[in-house]
């Protein structure tokens, strides 16, 4: 994440990098005013191309036997294409825009665990060969296919084609949350700001925006909600549900349907239940919005506390 100064700071590890790695190697000091030196020569026209690609060579080779890393004098961003300044061209960049959101509601930036979870680590094992949903195809094979239409959103919002989001339903303990980890996590890579959140700590954060010390306010938090490029809400239905959360969540909903802005929700619930539960304007604008996907299945956790 950029920070204020963050450009100047780097550049000055980098130096100071520097100048450790070419006080304990003399003979690199030789190597590096070799390079500069054929470069400069080839630029005036008193070499050719030939004595520079020797003299990186050699420097490579160098820095190959003893170990260290060809960018030891390079500034090590956090982000590069603002080289940690937090803007581009005097607009925002996407890590700050990214660092915002998970700076405003509180637990929406993904824990540890789940910044590790990505596609190619989703396990069809766990999913039954034999077993068949309603659907009549097999646990396994409704996996794969929830798996490949994850894949499918992150590669449409990539090429700029969204039209529909994804609701991610089945029962606990099934995948749900690594599905939309991943996603996250591959939209984050892509420098796509995205935010995730818990349904349920989206509301606790909207509630704790009340209380006179909080830095935040509704209006921001519901702001972030509304028009991030990406929203990810995991768990719906797990909260107590009552006309403060069905207010907020038809709010959110609508903005980003009204506004073709991708959104991702999970629950345990299906489409009937989550109309009993929200009423049927939410539900029918999920429906809208959303690519049903479902997972069928045992308890993975239980699954591997067995073997």
């Amino acid at each position: 994440m950029a920070t204020k100064n963050g450009g100047l700071v780097r550049v000055w590890e980098a130096a100071t990098r520097r100048d450790a790695v070419l006080s304990a190697h003399p003979r690199l000091q030789e190597l590096e005013r070799s390079v500069a030196a054929a470069v400069k020569d080839f630029a005036t026209g008193r070499c050719d191309d030939h004595a520079v690609r020797a003299a990186i060579l050699a420097r490579r080779s160098y820095l190959e036997r003893h170990g260290i890393p060809l960018g030891y004098a390079e500034p090590h961003w956090a982000c590069a294409a603002c080289q940690d300044e937090g803007y581009v061209n005097g607009v925002p960049c996407v890590c700050r825009q990214q660092a915002e959101l998970d700076r405003i509601i509180a637990g929406s930036n993904l824990p540890a665990k789940l910044r590790q979870q990505t596609f190619d680590k989703f396990e069809l094992k766990w999913y039954s060969t034999t077993k068949k949903t309603p659907q009549g195809v097999t646990e396994r094979t409704c996996a794969r296919d929830a798996l490949r239409s994850c894949q499918a959103f992150v590669a449409r919002v990539l090429e700029g084609r969204v039209d529909k989001g994804l609701f991610v339903s089945g029962g606990v303990g099934l995948g749900k949350t690594f599905l939309l980890s991943a996603i996250c996590n591959s939209l984050i890579e892509a420098r796509v700001p995205t935010l995730y959140v818990v349904f349920s700590d989206l509301i606790a954060a909207i509630r704790d925006s009340f209380n006179p010390e909080s830095s935040q306010t509704e209006s921001r938090i519901m702001a972030a909600t509304k028009e991030a490029r990406v929203l990810i809400l995991d768990d719906l239905g797990a909260e107590h549900v009552t006309d403060f959360v069905t207010n907020r969540l038809f709010d959110i909903i609508n903005y980003r349907c009204n506004h073709s802005l991708p959104l991702v929700v999970s629950s345990n619930l299906g489409a009937s239940q989550i109309a009993e539960l929200y009423g049927p304007r939410i539900a029918s604008r999920l429906l809208e919005m959303c690519e049903p996907v479902t997972l069928a299945g045992e308890d993975i956790r239980w699954q591997k506390q067995r073997q």
